[in-house]
């Protein structure tokens, strides 16, 4: 398991995290019908979260979001640190669980 930090303050233990590398590309298809494809910039590497959280971890969460503020994540013992760049819909799942997907570019491992 994971765990999702805020401010050193720990969020939540109920984390599924998938490390993601992603690259900008540009596919150009060229009169001849072959296509061209461009690398732009390095590539990036993402954190894909689900989360369950109870009331307090979304309110916490959607600060750290709202604010563009850091969070880090420790991953079979790897700690990294980012920001979120997208988060989906909560989703109630019982009384005060709530569960989202989110994900945060990796700014330092």
């Amino acid at each position: 398991m994971s765990v999702l930090y805020i401010d050193a303050v720990e969020i939540t233990q109920y984390v599924k995290a998938v490390k993601q590398r992603e690259q900008k590309k540009v596919v150009s298809t060229l009169l001849d019908g072959s296509e061209h494809v461009q690398l732009i910039g390095g590539d990036v590497t993402r954190l894909r979260l689900e989360v369950t959280v109870d009331r307090a971890g979304r309110d916490a969460i959607d600060n750290v979001d709202a604010s563009g503020g850091l969070v880090s994540v420790v991953d079979e013992g790897i700690t990294y640190y980012g920001r979120i760049v997208e988060k989906w819909e909560w989703e109630k799942l019982a009384n005060d669980i709530i569960q989202a997907t989110m994900f945060v570019s990796v700014e330092v491992v």
